[in-house]
């Protein structure tokens, strides 16, 4: 019985959704030892301007890996930073600080985004103090944060959040709920077939 459940296990969690990443590019701005944003992903071969957020980590052009796709709830929820202090206040602070992404400096926004979960290594400038007051006026406006999706994983891959445009429906949420019906058909048929009923 112990197999028959192990197996069972398996089968739940390879069905939860994943999605496959792909670091396209980076640059062409940088600081002068990394680039900065805008870096392009292809996620599940769709491509999207996204911003670094984790300095803790890096990626090489090319790479391939696995990730979620998440929410700003989810995130500080289950995310990479989630143990950290005030961790939703800082994900919405990222998702803010991207959507400046169109007319802001590359360098001190990349900086300001970073600092977010590692101020030590960046410690704030002016200008990053102007992008922080920029992005806290956008807080009290209603700020869309259904827009923006958190990519993480638990591989060591930087994250990114990517601006998925204005939302019709919260993607991670809906093809979770979708996910886990289809595994729950599949496992219900699974050990129908085991009882052999």
């Amino acid at each position: 019985m112990k197999l028959k459940l192990a197996s069972a296990s398996l089968l739940l969690a390879s069905c939860l959704p994943a999605s496959t990443i792909q670091l396209v590019a980076a640059g062409p701005f940088n600081d002068g030892h990394d680039y900065v944003l805008p870096y392009t992903l292809s996620v599940d071969g769709h491509l999207y301007d996204a911003a670094c957020y984790d300095f803790f980590d890096s990626g090489a052009i090319g790479q391939i890996w696995s990730a979620n796709l998440l929410s700003v709830y989810q995130a500080a929820a289950q995310g990479k930073f989630s143990a950290v202090l005030n961790s939703l206040s800082k994900y919405q602070t990222i998702a803010r600080l991207y959507s400046l992404a169109p007319d802001a400096d590359k360098v001190n926004l990349q900086h300001a985004i970073w600092a977010v979960f590692d101020p030590e290594a960046f410690p704030i400038t002016g200008e990053m103090a102007g992008l922080y007051a920029r992005a806290d006026a956008l807080n009290v406006s209603g700020f869309d944060y259904s827009r923006y999706i958190f990519i993480e994983n638990s591989s060591g891959v930087q994250t990114f959040v990517i601006d998925s445009g204005p939302a019709v429906a919260e993607p991670p949420t809906y093809v979770l709920f979708i996910s886990l019906g289809l595994c729950g058909l599949i496992l219900g048929a699974g050990l129908k077939a085991i009882r052999g009923t």
